[in-house]
């Protein structure tokens, strides 16, 4: 028998949206030391999987297929034998003609773990994002889902397509658009009528989500015309014909588009749910994350508080930091009293007010030019600063306190360092060319994106169009010769969407 430790979870990765991906299936991809994931299951998700966690791809398409289904089953139970937590990573659920079934009897066959976690199937979701009901009181009762993968006109079916067609309520059919013609004969052979409304959806809940509709008379001339191919799932009723009420998705003000975060994992959440929430697909690729310094400078300062007059952060990492810090070396908060602080923005501000500190100066340009523009008005000679923040930062501001008389000791919390797996997840997410906008939070984030680039896609920057959080983030992006199309007017999230929302409302004008 395989390790006890060994389990492979079989996961639904949800119709493509990442954010209907279940909380149990985000939970296996925290934990996991394999992931082995299919082309329907979105690249976002790759960012919960573990740094350390190896990823293997073994997606199909019509005619290219990575890895036979025989040899998938193999390389599962050869990681869980060996101990691994393996995530088998799927589009769609599992359950519902995605092979859980086939590959979990082989699992089960080999006395190997497993779990299902069912996802949010293709069958249901995507008629949902284009707005069409798949019941309704008045229109339909029942619903079948069949698999369109066969082809109808073969001697031996496992979907009498003609006994359908004399079916009443919804059909949906998955995996069937390419033998969409042969469908529509038989259903039409079974007396369904020519009139019956009809809809394929290519890359539903994607950005790059495309519907045809019409008739069972229509329906493959206006596919033809919307080049809709496969992925793709086929509906057909009269509830196709609410959609013209119900279709919410495409009215989102980013609906279609297809955005790359590149700030941190702990921070890219704000960012991901705002612009998800207006419509936007979300790819989210850190290209930096932080890595906490532990050096003896960080302690002594902080156990030395009663010499310095001024306690200076950069960012929210820094006050986040030193509040732990704080509580790790179980100094009591009214040590700070006689501090005056100062933060380099709201967010800042808001994390030390949190603990009960509310900063003595925080300026109204949320960047190290800003803060010393702020300070200046302070009488610095003989004052002494603790300025704490990343390794990496400009000595804009220390040399500027310096200059004003001030004596500044700076200390790094933390430093930023570039993701493992990062240039195979930019290779993943750009190489294609879908992405409207990429979005960068800060000049480190710019440094790793181009050092991470492989060398194949740097020729295609220019045609990227950055989104940048403000001046100094936008200079390190031009410096690499890639166009800022967006600029916010305050560094803040909430301005960077704002801004990506009106300069899209005016591209969709033009």
């Amino acid at each position: 028998m395989g390790s006890p430790k060994g389990v492979v979870y079989l996961v639904g990765a949800g119709p493509g949206d990442p954010s209907l991906i279940t909380v149990r299936g985000v939970d296996c991809l925290k934990q996991a030391e394999v992931v082995v994931y299919d082309r329907l299951a979105h690249p976002s998700l790759l960012a919960y999987v573990p740094a350390k966690a190896q990823r293997i791809y073994v997606g199909k398409a019509a005619g290219a297929h990575t890895l036979s289904q025989p040899a998938i089953s193999r390389l599962l139970t050869r990681y869980a034998k060996h101990g691994k937590r393996v995530v088998r990573l799927k589009g769609g659920d599992p359950w519902l003609f995605g092979r859980g079934a086939e590959e979990a009897l082989v699992l089960a066959k080999a006395r190997v773990r497993f779990e299902i976690v069912p996802g949010v199937t293709s069958a249901f979701a995507v008629p949902a994002y284009v707005g069409i009901p798949i019941t309704l009181r008045d229109e339909a009762s029942a619903v079948t889902v069949a698999t369109g993968h066969e082809d109808p006109t073969k001697q031996t079916q496992a979907v009498d397509w003609e006994a359908l067609g004399r079916s009443e309520g919804t059909l949906i059919v998955l995996m069937g658009v390419g033998q969409l013609p042969q469908i529509v004969a038989a259903l039409r052979r079974g007396g369904k009528p020519a009139s019956t409304p009809c809809a394929v959806i290519m890359w539903g809940t994607w950005a790059k989500q495309r519907v045809a509709t019409g008739t069972l008379a229509t329906i493959e001339r206006r596919c033809r015309q919307a080049k809709v191919a496969a992925p793709a799932i086929i509906i057909i009723g009269e509830v196709v014909k609410y959609r013209r009420w119900l279709d919410w998705y495409a009215k989102r003000p980013l609906a279609g588009r297809k955005i790359l975060v590149t700030r941190p994992q702990s921070r890219g959440g704000s960012l991901n749910q705002q612009l998800a929430a207006l419509g936007a697909e979300v790819y989210q690729v850190p290209t930096i994350e932080l890595e906490l310094l532990h050096d003896a400078r960080i302690k002594t300062a902080l156990r030395r508080l009663d010499r310095y007059d001024w306690l200076l952060l950069t960012s929210v990492e820094g006050a986040e930091r030193l509040l732990v810090l704080l509580r790790e070396l179980r100094i009591d908060v009214r040590r700070l009293s006689h501090l005056k602080f100062g933060a380099i923005g709201p967010k800042t501000a808001e994390q030390l007010q949190q603990a009960g500190v509310r900063p003595d100066v925080v300026p109204a340009t949320f960047q190290q030019e800003g803060l010393l523009s702020a300070l200046r008005r302070v009488g610095w000679r003989g004052k002494r600063v603790l300025l704490l923040r990343a390794a990496e930062a400009r000595d804009l501001l220390p040399e500027g306190l310096r200059k004003l008389g001030a004596r500044v000791d700076v200390v790094p919390l933390y430093r930023a360092k570039p993701p493992a797996h990062l240039r195979g997840q930019l290779q993943a997410v750009l190489s294609n060319g879908s992405v409207d906008l990429v979005t960068f939070t800060s000049s480190g984030c710019v440094e790793q994106f181009w050092q991470a680039l492989p060398p194949g896609l740097r020729h295609r920057a220019r045609r990227w169009r950055a989104a940048s959080i403000g001046p100094i983030t936008s200079q390190a992006v031009r410096a690499r010769h890639v166009p800022v199309a967006i600029e916010a007017r305050q560094a803040t999230i909430e301005s960077l969407v704002e801004a990506i929302v009106r300069y899209c409302r005016k591209r969709g004008r033009e």
